[in-house]
């Protein structure tokens, strides 16, 4: 199966001639979709998948000395929540490439520019290089894309109102689509498509949920 990524008006006759699906391309329309992702009807159903999220699947953090799951408050970005070291391996690179380029003035501050000297440099560079509050990188949340499906049912039966919206699954995996566009809404997996995922077969799965009582 070919994946792509789509602009937010797709030649639809391409898309069934070729028997494509693309993935809606968050990154052109991230404004239109974040300003729906930030509503309070969208934020109300985010809440309770998070929560499903926390409760199952996400990493203990260390709280007051102990360890516990951890609780998503409501606008928070979501890459925090991720299982993986995903973000910190980003976010390291993200200094090492800094530091590289004004290595000779760390030098001076950090002394011979050791390892411990570059740890040292990434704990307190660290939040000047996490994802951008509000971006698209910020919603990556690894290995959480299953838990996300009601969210993103939702936005996309608002941006499609006149199209089929399903929920398709199989035995491990659920995504958002848009069948009659060939469109795969999903941006947690449109974000890692090319370095990360490979998507099986979507004949095997089948409709969990649509917007169309007929589909």
């Amino acid at each position: 199966m070919m994946v792509e990524q789509s602009t937010h008006i797709l030649n639809t006759e391409r898309v069934k001639r070729c028997n494509i699906w693309m993935y809606y391309d968050f990154q052109t329309n991230w404004e239109i979709f974040y300003e729906l992702w930030s509503t309070e009807e969208v934020q109300d159903i985010l809440e309770k998948d998070m929560y499903i999220w926390c409760d199952r699947e996400a990493d203990f953090v260390r709280k007051n000395g102990r360890l516990v799951k951890p609780t998503w408050v409501r606008g928070d970005d979501l890459w925090n929540y991720s299982k993986t070291d995903f973000h910190d391996t980003r976010i390291t690179a993200r200094i090492k490439k800094h530091i590289e380029a004004k290595e000779e003035f760390l030098c001076e501050v950090y002394g011979d520019c050791e390892e411990e000297d570059f740890s040292i440099a990434c704990i307190q560079l660290y939040d000047q290089f996490e994802p951008q509050k509000g971006s698209l990188e910020a919603q990556i949340m690894i290995q959480g894309a299953n838990y996300l499906v009601n969210t993103l049912y939702y936005i996309a039966d608002k941006l499609f109102p006149n199209h089929c919206v399903q929920i398709i699954s199989d035995s491990q995996e659920c995504i958002v689509v848009v069948p009659e566009l060939g469109i795969l809404f999903d941006f947690i997996r449109c974000f890692l498509s090319e370095e990360h995922f490979k998507f099986s077969d979507l004949e095997n799965f089948h409709v969990a949920k649509s917007n169309r009582k007929n589909s």
